[in-house]
């Protein structure tokens, strides 16, 4: 039996297509920028993984008829160093390929009927240069529609064939280059930074054009949806592509909004060791404790800046409680730093986790249902046992946000409901082994974070108000 073809994307693979397309998007290059999206992580270009395969079905003859026209659909994130395989598609005849990852199909392509199109004309109109620069574009909603331009290949794109020899030789090499270009279109330019390549109808044409590159032209077709339909064409290639618009990161409540919100010293005498709070329901905490006079030392796995810069804002503010930062990945043995503000603490909040909407091809992923488990049980009940020895009995109170996924059952997040409700039973077993200790375990409502915001948006409460009466409802410390 022959296997599938199978590839794993790294960061390295990122960079060097990043180079030739001109495709720089930070959802690609910058793990602390793709945190902050709905990925929450790097993930591949998803026009290099439809040029993988379709090299990789060229190699292997997946591909029973000629690359004149194709339909392609980006329907999964391909994130970095997760194996990804190839496949026919079952229900195409010769020319249908889907790409899987995680088990789910991630991408697919199939063969249709080259059928000219509007785009076509572009590749003739006199339309103005497009800059390039090295940051993505930001544009407003009245920005986009109507937008239009000349597109020009980056110097580096020589090297494609290189990558893609068979694609090369097929389509040739101008061709090869500006279908890579459309990647850089959509990721960079129009809509560029919070931007998701949904779509693709690509058509091969004969002429190449009077110069290199594609032009092109953008529509908002309904206002109502965060969606953009363009229209491309230009060396020897037109095209129909629709993107969605993503959220941009979700911004965090300031020094400023929170001490509106809490009354000035209701949190005094609090210290304060916050896992995971370098945003999201973490940071919203800090700055609503360090606002009602409270101290908090908060900590990071990955997000320094976003921590320190938290915890600059605090200060800028002063008061008599104050913030500082600390790395800690839960994953790892536990520090002098974080066992020196265990034992300091008269409370703990535990919001570490990992990626929340993991992809998944079933109803239930061990891999994913161990990664949770390890944060939410494991990892969590080690930091608990490190605070019983740091406070020798005193009282502790540790809140543990639980989820409304228990009960509510969404689609899709089976493994987290069940590593949450673990979670719960051993919190409920901690405070009844050890005295002193209370442990809470509220069921949060969808709250807005950056792994929460999506392109539809959906109801979801601010954190800082998820997080105020559940602070005031807290023992005071003696």
């Amino acid at each position: 039996m022959t296997r599938d073809p199978q590839r794993v994307f790294t960061m390295a693979d990122q960079h060097a297509f990043a180079e030739a397309s001109g495709d720089r998007n930070p959802i690609h290059l910058d793990p602390e920028a793709a945190r902050r999206t709905l990925a929450g992580a790097p993930v591949a270009h998803g026009v290099h993984v439809l040029l993988w395969a379709l090299e990789t079905a060229l190699a292997d003859g997946l591909l029973d008829t000629p690359i004149e026209a194709l339909r392609v659909s980006f329907q999964k994130f391909v994130h970095l160093d997760q194996p990804v395989t190839l496949h026919r598609a079952p229900d195409a005849a010769g020319g249908g390929l889907e790409v899987r990852a995680a088990g789910q199909v991630a991408v697919t392509a199939r063969t249709v009927a080259n059928a000219p199109g509007e785009a076509e004309a572009l590749a003739q109109a006199a339309l103005t240069d497009t800059p390039l620069g090295a940051e993505p574009r930001v544009l407003s909603a009245a920005e986009i529609d109507g937008a239009q331009g000349w597109l020009a290949p980056v110097s580096a794109a020589a090297t494609l064939p290189g990558s893609f020899p068979r694609l090369a030789a097929a389509l040739g090499a101008e061709r090869l280059g500006a279908i890579a270009l459309l990647s850089t279109l959509v990721g960079m330019v129009c809509p560029g930074r919070d931007s998701i390549f949904s779509n693709l109808d690509l058509r091969i044409t004969p002429a190449a054009g009077p110069r290199a590159g594609v032009g092109w032209r953008a529509r908002r077709a309904d206002p109502r949806y965060p969606r953009v339909d363009l229209a491309a064409a230009g060396s020897g290639i037109a095209a129909d592509l629709r993107a969605l618009i993503r959220p941009g990161p979700v911004p965090p409540p300031t020094p400023e909004t929170v001490a509106e919100l809490v009354r000035p010293g209701e949190f005094a005498g609090r210290r304060a060791l916050i896992i995971g709070g370098s945003r999201g329901l973490g940071a919203a905490t800090a700055l609503l404790l360090a606002a009602g006079g409270g101290e908090a030392t908060l900590t990071y796995a990955s997000g320094r800046e976003d921590a320190e810069a938290l915890v600059a804002a605090i200060e800028a503010r002063g008061g008599p409680g104050g913030a500082r930062a600390l790395r800690c990945d839960v994953r790892e043995p536990f520090d002098a730093a974080l066992l020196a503000a265990l034992a300091r603490a008269t409370h703990v909040y535990y919001f570490a986790t990992p990626h929340i909407h993991r992809q998944s091809a079933g109803v239930f992923s061990r891999e994913a249902f161990d990664a949770f488990v390890d944060i939410y049980v494991v990892r969590f009940e080690a930091l608990c046992r490190q605070a019983l020895a740091a406070t020798a009995g005193r009282p502790l109170d540790i809140l543990y946000p639980s989820t409304v996924a228990i009960s509510e059952r969404p689609r899709g997040m089976t493994e987290y409901a069940m590593a949450k409700s673990a979670g719960e039973i051993l919190c409920q077993d901690l405070a009844r082994a050890a005295p002193g200790l209370s442990v809470t375990t509220p069921r949060l409502p969808r709250v807005l974070t950056d792994q929460t915001a999506i392109a539809i948006p959906v109801r979801s409460e601010r954190a800082e108000a998820v997080m105020l009466p559940l602070l005031r409802a807290e023992r005071t410390p003696g």
